[in-house]
């Protein structure tokens, strides 16, 4: 049987940037640090702690059988992060798990970023927003110095399809020889929204512990920006606002498209984050499209003409429907009702009264019942 190991530890330092326009990113006012341990296999690591270089030992937090990690505050300044996380050596030690007993110590030489702000250069932000569908775009940006101890630097680009709620592309690249990428055509999808990351990292590796030499620190700054792909005719987008309810991302919605002659197409479509969401439909002309949730009652969007990509399509549910049968009456205070003051796992917990979406059933439910009580949804004309 192999032997229960730490796969990897490490420390990062994280300044974040955003940029909303092709002026410069905003100034910086989110510093952080993070401490991580991964196991190789489920149950290597169960608990564990940190011993900073001042200071008392802090507790690792848990996040499964094989990660856990120190995770400090937001700081608006470098001075503010470096006298709660400063230079030194910070041990590792295993507590819980089938690694118990092992550490590593992880030194940190100085708390020096690159010197620079991850920044594209002029018309990179701007040939991103509504940058038509399936359709490469080259991203680039300026090299950047570095004054401290870490012997290596790259860049790093990563983009996320918020609509899908999933990784779309990305690149790694040394500094300074690597400044641009070519962002594939066929991850920028029709209608979709996405998120991109520009990363300026110094780190090092090889810092012994653990019994190998897995360990590394790194000095990050990064810089978020937003774009939207444009919608093609046939693409309806936009985001789904859910009334009273805790929901981010991945939830089912039922959607109906009705054309002028009575045609009707059936999708089921997932919201990624923020409710976003975007779907095709090979129906043509103008279309009325109900969205119906599991709880939530219809709305239906009329006028909509699908020879024009439908960007902004935004859809607002009304809540309180635990029955699902598109009326809010006392037959869902009933399920409610029995349901009160339970969480999962309790012998009277039914999910659908779980109106807020939060886990427990309580008087938040209630709340989001009563905003619709005696209201049914809209009917597809």
């Amino acid at each position: 049987m192999a032997q229960a190991q730490v796969s990897s530890f490490g420390i990062s330092y994280y300044q974040d940037h955003v940029q909303v326009s092709e002026a410069d990113p905003l100034p910086s006012t989110a510093l952080s640090y993070i401490g991580v341990i991964y196991g190789t296999t489920l149950g290597d690591i169960a608990a564990g702690i940190v011993k900073p270089p001042v200071g008392p030992d802090r507790d690792l937090l848990y996040v499964t059988p094989i990660y856990l990690y120190d995770l400090g505050p937001s700081f608006t300044s470098l001075a503010a992060l470096g006298a709660a996380y400063p230079a030194g050596n910070y041990r590792f030690s295993v507590t819980s798990g089938g690694s118990a007993g092992q550490f590593g110590v992880v030194n940190v030489p100085d708390l020096i970023f690159p010197g620079a702000v991850p920044r594209f250069t002029a018309g990179v932000y701007s040939s991103l927003i509504n940058a038509p569908a399936g359709v490469d775009r080259v991203v680039s940006w300026a090299a950047y110095p570095y004054t401290g101890a870490h012997t290596n630097q790259i860049n790093n680009i990563t983009i996320y399809d918020e609509t899908t709620a999933t990784y779309s592309s990305g690149f790694s690249g040394v500094n300074p020889i690597n400044t641009s990428y070519t962002i594939p055509g066929a991850t920028l999808k029709s209608g979709h929204r996405y998120f991109i990351y520009l990363t300026f990292q110094a780190y090092s590796l090889g810092i012994a512990g653990f019994g190998s030499n897995n360990g590394s620190v790194s000095m990050l700054r990064r810089t978020l920006a937003y774009f939207n792909v444009k919608a093609n005719p046939g693409t309806i987008a936009g985001d789904i606002d859910f009334e009273n309810s805790g929901i981010f991302y991945n939830e089912p919605i039922e959607v109906k498209v009705k054309d002028a002659n009575g045609n009707i197409e059936n999708h089921t479509i997932v919201v990624g984050y923020n409710g976003y969401y975007a779907f095709d439909t090979a129906l043509t002309g103008v279309v009325s499209i109900s969205f119906k949730g599991d709880h939530f009652l219809t709305t239906v969007k009329t006028g909509v003409n699908t020879a024009v990509g439908q960007d902004n399509l935004d859809v607002f549910l009304r809540n309180g429907d635990c029955d699902g049968d598109d009326t809010v009456t006392t037959d869902d205070y009933l399920i409610l009702n029995n349901a009160f003051d339970t969480e999962p796992g309790d012998a009277n917990y039914d999910v659908r009264a779980d109106l807020s979406d939060n886990g427990p059933v309580t008087t938040d439910d209630y709340l989001a019942f009563n905003q619709n009580f005696d209201v049914s949804g809209d009917v597809l004309p």
